[in-house]
Order: C-alpha cells, then structure tokens, then sequence
C-alpha cells in the first residue's frame, strides 16, 4: 500500500510557492491501472478539468472546454507516457491548484525520474530521445513527440528524485488559453 502523503505531499518548497505562496492550494488524486479503457482515461482528464474550474470559480461549459484544452498537451501526455513507459504497476497522478496555476504530478513506480540526469534534462526542458541505447521508433514509442508537448506547454518542470515523480506546472492565465491543434 502506497501513502500519498509521502508520495506527493512532500513537495518541495518550490513548488508550493510556485501553485501559492500561501501555502493555500486544493488536490486530487487518481490511480490509474497499467491498460486502461479510453473512458477511464476520459473521466480522469474531466475530473481534473471540473476540479480546476470549481477553484478557479470557472464552470460553464466554454471555461471547461478551455481547460480541458490547456491541460491536454500536459497531463494527457505525462499520464500516457507514464502508462506506456513505467513498470505494470499502474500509476499515481496528483493535482495541486493553488492561486498561481495548477501543478500534476506523476508517479509510476520505475527509476526514470530517480535519474539526477533526467531531472537536469526536464528541468531544463532538454529532449532525451533514448535512455535504454537504441534508436527511437514509431513502433516501439519514446520518439519524444509528446515529451516535447509537455516541455511547451509546461510553464515549470520539476522532478523529484528520492520519490521518483515528475510534476508539471502551468500558470493560471495558460489554463484559459485554447491550445492551438498541431498540423
């Protein structure tokens, strides 16, 4: 049995005055098992658009189009690859929303990010396209594609060697902005 509390509410200090210097922020937490249903993945995504509305006092049905569209390239993203990539174990994510912006953070059990190289390369937003020497591919994913959705529509990235989680952030004003559709 895994405890959230040690999992994701040891966030570092930085990242709490990033979501709010006040240390006032709301979260909410999912499993998601290793192969789940479209659906299952569609309410997580719903209930971490609503969540954010609900704090941000934003809930008619455009506001929550938007949202969902804002966090799309970032939390879609880092729960598919944690999903495809991470152990069979399943995964944790986390939102924290606090008056700066939302922040979500992910935990899927493998070493990946317990990898001092890997936080300098997310942090720094720099592509990594292999970790295991081969070549990137379609079929076996890792290209990097998604990596680098996540790395333009993250305002920060911080990873969280000791526990092994990746959190993303983005401000406030990024959560009301429609992203725009890759060609």
């Amino acid at each position: 049995m895994y405890d959230l509390e040690t999992i994701f509410f040891e966030l570092s200090k930085e990242i709490i005055d990033v979501l709010d210097h006040k240390r006032k922020y709301s979260s909410l937490y999912h499993f998601i098992k290793r192969d789940p249903k479209p659906q299952d993945i569609g309410i997580v995504m719903m209930s971490i658009g609503q969540q954010i509305g609900l704090c941000y006092k934003r809930t008619n049905g455009e506001e929550l189009l938007r949202i969902g569209q804002a966090i799309q390239p970032v939390f879609l993203e880092a729960l598919k690859n944690s999903i495809l990539h991470g152990p069979q174990k399943g995964v944790f994510a986390g939102l924290f929303v606090g008056e700066q912006g939302a922040c979500y953070g992910f935990k899927d059990f493998g070493d990946y990010f317990k990898n001092t190289n890997v936080k300098r390369s997310w942090e720094s937003k720099t592509l990594i396209r292999s970790t295991n020497g081969k070549q990137p591919s379609y079929i076996d994913g890792g290209y990097g594609f998604g990596d680098e959705m996540i790395y333009e529509y993250s305002d920060r990235i911080y990873v969280d060697c000791k526990q092994g989680v990746l959190y993303c952030f983005q401000a406030k004003k990024r959560l009301f902005e429609i992203a725009p559709i890759p060609d």
